[in-house]
């Protein structure tokens, strides 16, 4: 009968054991010191977990949380030391049944790499069910919904979906419906959408839900309030508030109206939206979609901010036939949204309500935490303040935001 080979295991410490045959257990030990799963290894380095090779030799994985890409890999001696590392890139590596995950890496990775990142970095390591464990962890505990309200669908540019609780719980009481939508991967829920788009394409996260949800749900909700993760509705602002705002003739919502010109070269952006609308045919800057003419003509663009809108429901098949070419076209969203919502709404014959936002640039982004500056924004007719962490944000801050809200019917 073969021995038993050593395993690895944790001791309620933190400290990384090698369990060996009989029953006796030593420290693993770094070259910089016993390896624990709730510090740096040698500074930079966390401990990922650890797993057996086929020869049955113990193996630990570091990771440098700047650079998630590679890991060092360690074999560890029966004395318990780890010998000489070897450089593994992450997303080559096969997947080992029985992986021992560090119960602190999230922890430790939370402060320097989002959620995709750490999603990613689980699912390459200790397998794909330990990473949707990750992301399912991450989501609210939803209550039943209005099925003919507004709904708010929050976007993420960036994949945050740790924030999904307390942006949900500061917002429940006024949108019992509300879904989240982010890049690439999402909590195993119904209320929470993935699609594979970035910052710069938050228009195909906002085209991907629509289409999902007119499939999925006919008779949904009677208007949708996108917002993305960083803007902070004002209180006053409710399902019932956006559903009274878009009555009498009135289709979405938006914050300006500012039809934009490709001469409008102060917008760092005008380039990129010339080169969607302009040389789509050319392989450096086009990804040679051709189907924008006539649907979308460049003379009847619209330029806004897309952080906050809103859209009745039954305007949402207009609304996406002319979107869909510009997100095709990779029309910079803050073109394409707007674009889009105008053109749906006039060919309604309806108009749009116009109400503005409030917007920080650099450093006034402080004054979020300035009780004055939120006084301030309480007592104006802006709809939203945009950028507010909602998850981060100062407590007796949002204390005042919920003690503005209207009282509960």
């Amino acid at each position: 009968m073969s021995p038993t080979p050593p395993r690895l295991a944790f001791d309620a410490d933190g400290r990384l054991l090698l369990e060996l045959a009989g029953g006796s257990t030593i420290a693993v030990i770094h070259p910089t010191g016993p390896v624990r799963a709730d510090a740096a290894v040698d500074g930079t380095r966390w401990l990922v977990g650890g797993c057996s090779s086929s020869s049955g030799e113990p193996r630990i994985d570091l990771v440098d949380l700047g650079d998630p890409a590679t890991l060092q890999r360690w074999t560890v001696g029966a004395d318990g030391v780890c010998g000489e590392p070897q450089d593994v890139d992450v997303a080559s590596l096969p997947v080992v049944p029985g992986y021992l995950l560090n119960p602190h890496l999230i922890a430790g990775a939370r402060p320097r790499l989002n959620d995709f990142q750490i999603h990613s970095l689980l699912r390459l390591t200790a397998g794909a069910a330990a990473a949707a464990a990750y992301l399912d962890g991450c989501a609210a505990e939803h209550g039943p919904v209005t099925p003919d309200g507004c709904r708010l669908v929050v976007l993420f540019n960036h994949h945050y979906a740790r924030n999904c609780r307390p942006i949900h719980d500061l917002y429940r009481r006024r949108f019992p419906d509300i879904d989240f939508v982010m890049p690439c991967v999402a909590p195993r829920h119904p209320h929470y959408h993935a699609y594979p788009f970035g910052s710069y394409q938050f228009h195909g996260l906002v085209h991907g839900y629509l289409s999902d949800r007119r499939r999925a749900a006919p008779d949904g909700p009677k208007a949708y309030l996108f917002i993305q993760d960083d803007v902070l509705l004002h209180p006053r602002l409710s399902a019932a508030a956006i559903l009274t705002l878009l009555a009498d003739g009135h289709g979405g919502l938006f914050p300006v109206d500012h039809p934009y010109s490709l001469a409008a070269t102060e917008w760092p952006w005008t380039a990129r939206v010339a080169n969607a609308l302009e040389r789509q045919r050319d392989p450096l800057v086009g990804n040679g979609f051709e189907g924008l003419t006539p649907g979308v003509l460049p003379g009847r663009l619209q330029h806004g901010v897309s952080d906050c809108f809103a859209l009745r429901a039954e305007l949402v098949p207009e609304f996406l036939d002319r979107l869909g070419p510009l997100v095709a076209a990779n029309v910079f969203p803050e073109v394409s949204i707007p674009t889009a919502l105008f053109a749906a709404v006039r060919a309604a014959g309806l108009s749009l309500v116009i109400r503005p936002g409030r917007f920080l640039w650099g450093a006034d982004r402080g004054l979020v935490r300035d009780p004055a500056y939120i006084a301030d924004f309480l007592a104006s007719d802006a709809v939203f303040l945009h950028p507010m962490k909602i998850a981060s944000g100062d407590e007796a801050i949002l204390r005042m935001i919920r003690a503005a809200e209207p009282a509960a019917d």
